[in-house]
């Protein structure tokens, strides 16, 4: 017995693709707009999209500059990684890392003791023997602990989930 072979409708979902990312409008304050680069927040391929679009860019970041790091981490637009060099070396790879893609600007905030990432502080606790890593739930500066105000322009499926999705953050 043949087994029918299944094949992905690659060239369809291409288009598909193309359709979305290049007629995104939206209203905001009563104004229409159309995104001209990259695709809006929220939509469900967006997170994938993005790891598509950077996975040139992890790559050069891992294996393309005189230093490697240690580790490298990329969530969405966050990175993480562990740096060996000095600092003079951290700055060369931050202009290595602009270098890569036209638009994308990367920031570098960095610190012996203590990085942010997502919504954690990695720290060293220092100790008799060894420096030992501990984590901590990081606010930004700006956050206010108000999820959202019954007035926001969030969709509002969105408030349905603010509870747990604290619960788990903190988890």
């Amino acid at each position: 017995r043949k087994h029918r072979q299944l094949r992905r409708p690659d060239k369809q979902i291409l288009d598909m693709l193309e359709i979305t990312l290049n007629n995104n409008d939206f209203t905001f304050n009563g104004d229409w707009f159309l995104q001209i680069c990259g695709t809006a927040m929220g939509k469900t391929y967006a997170p994938g999209l993005a790891d598509l679009y950077l996975e040139e860019f992890d790559d050069c970041a891992r294996n393309g500059f005189r230093i490697k790091p240690l580790l490298f981490f990329r969530f969405l637009d966050d990175i993480f990684f562990v740096w060996t060099g000095t600092e003079a070396d951290l700055k060369d790879f931050e202009n290595y890392l602009n270098s890569l893609i036209d638009g994308v600007k990367i920031t570098l905030n960095f610190s012996t003791d203590k990085v942010d990432f997502l919504d954690t502080t990695i720290y060293k606790l220092p100790s008799l023997e060894a420096d030992v890593l501990q984590t901590r739930v990081f606010f930004k500066f700006s956050v206010t602990h108000q999820l959202f105000d019954k007035h926001s322009l969030h969709p509002k499926h969105t408030s349905k989930c603010v509870l747990k999705s604290q619960l788990l953050r903190f988890k």
